[in-house]
């Protein structure tokens, strides 16, 4: 009311000021208001953002645990699950070692059998080659022995048949054969077997005689028909007669005398090369 002895005379402008006033102050209280809500409210807002980080936050934190919590009881169970497959993997693979090792051993003391079985064989045969070579290298100093005994070198060993074999190209009657053959010490060969009769095939093949009778000691003079050997008086057990052979063709063929190869009967007074056989075993 300070105001009304200001304007005495002018009522109206008086209530124009106080309207000024009035609104003056009006928007003054309303800025003052504005500003403390702008402050409330941002004081508000500094709360409301504080209370929402921390909850925020918190949340956060609490899930982040729960997450935590979650990998580790998760890591557990892994970690739990992989031990007991690399225990179990492990025991699988010790057994395999122990079943590997044992089948190994097994067949490792197998072969050991079979090596000392083996070795005991072939000692054994070892010996028995010895004995054989031992025996062998006995014969051979044995049969170069007799060989020596044959008169020279005119004469022929044979290892087979163990005798001295002397082929003569001097053309005899069968009896002057034999009587030069008894003369040496020896006899008119005798053929026990194909072998001897090879033997004495080659040789008289060696003194160009395959084409000639020769003197053997075979003959049926004491009764025909039966032919002995000369040197033991023993009846034939080996023959290789020719076809038709022995035939006592003519005026009486008693005496073997065969073309190499085949044998025949000849007349004991033909002159013929002969073989003398000296027996050494």
């Amino acid at each position: 009311m300070r105001y009304r002895n200001a304007f005495p005379k002018y009522p109206r402008a008086m209530h124009l000021f106080l309207l000024i006033l009035f609104l003056w102050k009006t928007t003054e209280q309303a800025y003052v208001d504005e500003r403390h809500m702008e402050a409330f409210l941002e004081g508000s807002l500094d709360e409301i953002t504080k209370g929402l980080k921390g909850t925020v936050n918190q949340t956060i934190e609490t899930k982040l645990a729960i997450v935590n919590l979650t990998i580790e009881t998760k890591l557990a169970i892994i970690e739990t699950n992989l031990k007991e497959k690399f225990t179990a993997l492990e025991e699988k693979n010790r057994k395999k070692i122990t079943a590997l090792e044992k089948n190994n051993t097994e067949k490792i003391t197998a072969l050991e059998a079979k090596f000392t079985a083996l070795e005991k064989t072939n000692r054994e045969k070892i010996a028995a080659l010895e004995q054989e070579r031992i025996k062998d290298l006995a014969q051979i100093n044995k049969k170069m022995e007799l060989q020596a005994s044959c008169a020279d070198d005119s004469w022929h060993f044979s290892f087979s048949t163990g005798s001295c074999f002397k082929v003569s190209t001097d053309k005899k009657t069968w009896t002057e054969s034999k009587t030069f053959c008894e003369n040496m010490g020896s006899h008119l060969v005798t053929v026990d077997s194909a072998e001897e009769d090879n033997i004495l095939f080659q040789l008289l093949k060696d003194k160009g005689l395959t084409n000639h009778h020769v003197w053997y000691g075979g003959n049926d003079i004491d009764n025909e028909g039966t032919w002995k050997w000369v040197g033991s008086n023993t009846v034939m057990r080996y023959t290789n007669w020719n076809a038709g052979q022995p035939n006592n063709g003519g005026s009486g063929e008693n005496c073997l005398g065969p073309i190499p190869s085949t044998w025949w009967d000849r007349s004991c007074t033909d002159p013929n090369p002969f073989i003398c056989e000296k027996d050494i075993n």
